[in-house]
């Protein structure tokens, strides 16, 4: 059964926004993640691929915050 890859964004819109309320520094790059996650899901649904998570520095890539904007689009 194929996936909603509009779904799949709205999911990702709400994580931002979750990450965005968190008082708790851990919680909120939780949810970024997780927002991230939903993205490549939605890429992956449309037959493009999966990208990989956009990186910050050599560190972890997974320390990069997600911008409501860039979801929007």
């Amino acid at each position: 059964m194929p996936g909603d890859p509009q779904e799949c964004r709205q999911r990702a819109i709400k994580c931002v926004n979750r990450a965005a309320t968190c008082t708790s520094p851990a919680a909120s790059q939780k949810f970024a993640d997780l927002a991230i996650m939903w993205l490549m899901l939605a890429v992956q649904f449309e037959g493009q691929g999966c990208p990989h998570p956009p990186e910050k520095g050599k560190g972890n890539p997974r320390a990069v915050p997600v911008h409501r904007k860039e979801l929007e689009k």
